[in-house]
């Protein structure tokens, strides 16, 4: 997107011209955003907000795992690292 995209606000309506990408934000919008939402507010009434913001800061970790068992392969190294140091951060913050 360019600044004079931006400015006149033109092209960021034209996803909804194609009925295709229509149903897939709107699919988006209701089972991505609205299940994160709803997971983050239920983590905060069990929890507190902290612990919650750290849990949801460790989804990407799950789905790289879930990703490498589906897949039957190892995760990459990068993603071996940041999984070993997200989630010695997590430990770390809520010990």
């Amino acid at each position: 997107m360019t600044i004079s995209t931006l400015q006149n606000g033109k092209a960021a309506w034209q996803i909804w011209r194609n009925k295709a990408d229509r149903r897939q934000l709107i699919a988006f919008a209701v089972f991505g955003m609205l299940a994160s939402q709803l997971s983050y507010f239920m983590a905060i009434q069990a929890g507190n907000a902290a612990t919650a913001t750290i849990l949801q800061f460790t989804g990407p970790l799950y789905i790289i795992i879930y990703l490498a068992i589906s897949q039957h392969q190892l995760p990459r190294r990068i993603d071996a690292i940041s999984i070993l140091v997200a989630l010695t951060g997590t430990f770390l913050v809520s010990y």
